[in-house]
């Protein structure tokens, strides 16, 4: 009796069934072995993976977090250093000082050259506030007398150089001698507002007014680079220093018209910035002087 062989059709077939496809041909068997191993075992990647379920763009994505990243860290350290230094400066109100514009600029240092073609010295308000700079051509700023610090520092180095005797060292000395000395007249001039009981005048009012001098000391410094003449140095040093006293003097004295302390400390004021305009721009003079150049051989 004949046997019969059933077979299931839903049955995946094995390899013991000899299901294997059409035979290789031409030595065929061993590229296909080769093929079917690299298809098996040469996984891709995740990255295609992560970029379908994140847009197909997985450097993009690592791009934006971390740049996200570093701007919440340095957002969060800006915030932190801003809190430390608005516990010593008022930051809000030294911005005050530094709104001008052009306009105001050349108003301002046309006043500092020849103060007395101003009419009016009142200062400026609105709504019971002062006015800033760049409104009120009275306001004292703190733009001028940073730039012209930094442009005197300069010009200094410029004419030291032209006499030769321009050195790191003593552009270093230069620097630090003339910055310590303001912030040392600062304190002294607040000191003595607290002692006469004045608090008309805020310490960024008294930087701004010991910081004028350094116009005119630029232009003192600017004239003997130019003409190497003493007598054009102490012409321009003289014509500066005694425009300088006189806006001081009206600036001040018209805080508070009333007030007696004020024009006494305008004019001790007005009396140190002078002598220190001389003394410290007459540095510039000793350094010219020749050098011996004799040949003693």
């Amino acid at each position: 009796m004949a046997e019969y062989t059933t077979f299931d059709m839903g049955a995946a077939p094995t390899q013991d069934q000899g299901y294997s496809g059409p035979p290789p041909t031409n030595g065929g068997n061993q590229m296909q072995g080769q093929g079917h191993g690299q298809e098996a075992y040469s996984q891709p990647p995740m990255q295609p993976a992560l970029g379908a379920i994140f847009g197909g763009n997985t450097g993009g994505l690592g791009a934006e977090l971390l740049g996200g990243y570093a701007s919440q860290v340095g957002e969060q350290q800006f915030k932190e250093i801003s809190g430390e230094v608005s516990k010593y400066v008022n930051v809000g109100q030294l911005r005050f000082y530094f709104q001008v514009d052009t306009p105001y600029v050349l108003r301002k240092l046309r006043i500092l050259l020849f103060p007395f073609l101003n009419k009016s010295w009142e200062r400026q308000g609105k709504d019971g506030k002062m006015l800033p700079p760049k409104q009120d051509v009275n306001s004292p700023d703190l733009y001028i007398p940073v730039m012209a610090f930094v442009t005197y520092v300069l010009v200094a180095g410029l004419t030291l150089g032209s006499l030769g005797k321009f050195s790191a060292e003593n552009l270093g000395t230069l620097l630090s001698n003339s910055s310590g000395f303001v912030l040392f007249q600062v304190f002294v001039c607040y000191a003595a507002l607290w002692l006469m009981n004045l608090s008309e005048i805020g310490v960024y009012d008294l930087l701004a007014f010991c910081g004028y001098k350094y116009f005119g000391m630029t232009l003192s410094a600017t004239a003997y680079l130019l003409t190497h003449n003493p007598s054009a140095y102490h012409g321009v040093l003289l014509w500066t220093a005694v425009c300088l006293g006189f806006t001081l003097v009206q600036t001040i004295r018209n805080m508070d018209k009333g007030n007696v302390k004020l024009l006494y400390f305008s004019g001790a004021l007005t009396a140190a910035e002078v002598l220190f305009v001389w003394w410290f721009t007459s540095g510039l003079l000793s350094a010219s002087e020749p050098i011996s150049t004799d040949d003693t051989s």
